[in-house]
């Protein structure tokens, strides 16, 4: 990326993020625009489908800065980015050529945005995170700096290398860095690549044949799509052998139909996430199984609208589930 920006020192500019802007409208990557309306939705789905430990007496302490009347709209928005990572911890273990690593919830924090109150510490703030990725053997990407107490942030930037483009809103800053990402087709931090692939994935509606998403993200992405607000609820039946369990919501009916009928162990995926290996078996056994609720396997593979097949791990979705299990109005015909 540094070399980029000296190819094009136009870049350097410090309005010269306008270009990158225009670029990325150029390139058709996606039409989605990041709303206040749109952050909102995403992050109070985040909340319902990964809600924070109670013993997690950090995460606790951002929620109740959030619930506060005292805390302006930019300010929550970074209270709530910086509590994502305690909502989705990094999983992944890295091995550089200087160390075998596993990013921290706060090392994932860091990469994603810097706090400080002072904005004569920026300078100070990059060298250090440039410091970091030297001593671990990675590259520096972009990221975000917030000025400012936590309750009233002022000034927000985007550092890219030396590089510092200042934007006038927090949700400028998200769009900004991850526009960067796209148009300049550079990697997400390894500390958050997660982070990143959720807001490309539910924010910006975008994939890629590169997206390299973890079993963590993509069971995420799958409870955020089936995830209902209980005020526009619809009731689904079970109409697995003599089950006939009714639920408020896809989304309980979801979880129901994998943990009871199929054997797909969701306590085991939520909260112990490093047995690949039996997820993707879980996920490759549904094709073969005998279930009133399921499709054939024929038609499984024969279907030309399946745009996502359902046992194939690397796209396990929730299109799939719903392209191979029955509705509840077919299974009453």
């Amino acid at each position: 990326l540094s070399q980029i920006f000296e190819n094009w020192p136009i870049l350097k500019h410090p309005n010269a993020y306008v270009l990158i802007h225009e670029d990325y409208t150029r390139l058709k990557l996606s039409a989605q625009e990041l709303t206040l309306e749109n952050w909102k939705t995403f992050f109070a789905n985040i909340i319902a489908v990964r809600p924070p430990k109670k013993e997690d007496n950090n995460a606790q302490a951002l929620i109740e800065l959030i619930q506060s009347d005292d805390s302006t709209e930019d300010s929550k928005i970074v209270l709530q980015l910086k509590l994502l990572p305690d909502l989705l911890a990094p999983k992944t273990r890295i091995r550089t050529k200087k160390i075998q690593w596993k990013p921290s919830i706060p090392e994932c924090k860091d990469s994603i945005i810097m706090s400080t109150t002072l904005i004569a510490d920026i300078t100070k703030i990059q060298e250090n995170r440039r410091k970091v990725a030297i001593d671990l053997g990675i590259t520096l990407q972009p990221f975000i700096i917030a000025v400012g107490s936590l309750q009233d942030i002022s000034d927000f930037f985007v550092a890219v290398d030396n590089i510092l483009y200042k934007v006038p809103s927090i949700l400028k800053a998200i769009d900004l860095c991850f526009k960067i990402f796209q148009v300049f087709d550079v990697k997400y931090p390894i500390e958050s690549a997660h982070i990143w692939l959720l807001f490309q994935r539910i924010l910006y509606t975008s994939e890629s044949s590169s997206d390299n998403i973890s079993p963590t993200i993509m069971e995420t992405i799958s409870d955020i799509m089936t995830f209902q607000d209980r005020n526009t609820l619809s009731i689904c039946y079970c109409y697995h052998d003599t089950c006939r369990r009714s639920f408020n919501s896809f989304y309980s009916y979801k979880k129901h139909f994998f943990s009871n009928h199929f054997g797909f162990d969701k306590t085991r995926i939520s909260h112990n996430r490093n047995s690949e290996n039996d997820f993707y078996s879980d996920c490759t056994e549904l094709e073969s199984l005998n279930c009133p609720n399921l499709k054939s396997s024929d038609k499984i593979n024969q279907s030309l609208e399946l745009k996502f097949p359902f046992y194939e791990l690397e796209i396990f979705s929730i299109e799939a589930f719903q392209s191979v299990v029955l509705y509840p109005q077919q299974i009453l015909k």
